[in-house]
C-alpha cells in the first residue's frame, strides 16, 4: 500500500511529529510558506500540518490559500490563546484547529481518523480519474467514426466495426485502435491536399 503523504508546515519544529510517524506516513517539512508552495505546485500531499506562532504572520492566510487552492485537508495548531481568533479566520474552511499541547494519544487518533478520510479521498479521486478516462477514450472513438463516416462515406455501424477489427488485430484498446486510425486519415487527408495543389499548378 502506498504511503499516504504528509507535509508539515512549521516556522519553528515545536510540533509533536511523533503522533504523525508511523508506516502509513510520509512526512516531508517546509520551513515557509514558499516552500510549502513550491513542493504543492510539484507534488501531491494528502494532509498538511502547520504550526502557527504567537503572533500573528503571513502564515495565517496563506495556509487559508493553500488549504483552498490545493482541496487540501488541513490540521492546524496554534497556542490556546490563539484558538478562538485562528478559528474564527479558518471558519470558511475545512480546516481543523488544535492547541499546541494537545495530548498525544489524542493526535494518534485524530491522525487514524485523518489517514481514513485520506483513503476514501484517494479511492474518490481514482473513480474520477478513471471515469474522466473513460469519457476521453469514448470521445476519441465517437471522433474516429465521424472521420471515417465524412472521409469513406461509410454507414457508423461500418466505421464501428472497422475501429473494433483495428483494435483486435493489433491487440490494443478501442481507443488507441481509434487514435490510430485518426492518424492515418490525417496523413490521407494530407496527401490528398498536396496532390490538389500539385496538379492546379
Amino acid at each position: 500500500m502506498l504511503k499516504k503523504r504528509l507535509l508539515v508546515l512549521q516556522e519553528c519544529p515545536v510540533l509533536p511529529l511523533e503522533a504523525f510517524s508511523g508506516s502509513e506516513w510520509e512526512i516531508v517539512k517546509a520551513d515557509t510558506l514558499e516552500k510549502a508552495k513550491r513542493l504543492l505546485g510539484v507534488s501531491t500531499f494528502d494532509l498538511l500540518a502547520v504550526q502557527l506562532q504567537p503572533k500573528p504572520s503571513a502564515l495565517g492566510p496563506g495556509v487559508l490559500e493553500l488549504s483552498m487552492l490545493y482541496s487540501l485537508s488541513t490540521v492546524v495548531f496554534c497556542p490556546s490563546e490563539r484558538l478562538d481568533t485562528i478559528s474564527y479566520q479558518f471558519r470558511s474552511a475545512p480546516i481543523l484547529i488544535l492547541p499546541l499541547q494537545t495530548p498525544k494519544t489524542v493526535l494518534m487518533q485524530i491522525m487514524a481518523y485523518l489517514s481514513k478520510n485520506a483513503d476514501t479521498k484517494r479511492r474518490l479521486q481514482d473513480s474520477i480519474n478513471k471515469e474522466k478516462r473513460r469519457f476521453q477514450d469514448e470521445k476519441l472513438v465517437s471522433q474516429c467514426k465521424v472521420q471515417l463516416v465524412s472521409m469513406c462515406r461509410w454507414s457508423e455501424e461500418k466505421a464501428h466495426q472497422y475501429i473494433l477489427k483495428t483494435a483486435m488485430d493489433h491487440s490494443m484498446t478501442k481507443s488507441a485502435a481509434a487514435r490510430q486510425i485518426m492518424r492515418k486519415l490525417e496523413r490521407i487527408s494530407s496527401e490528398s491536399k498536396k496532390n490538389q495543389c500539385n496538379a492546379a499548378s
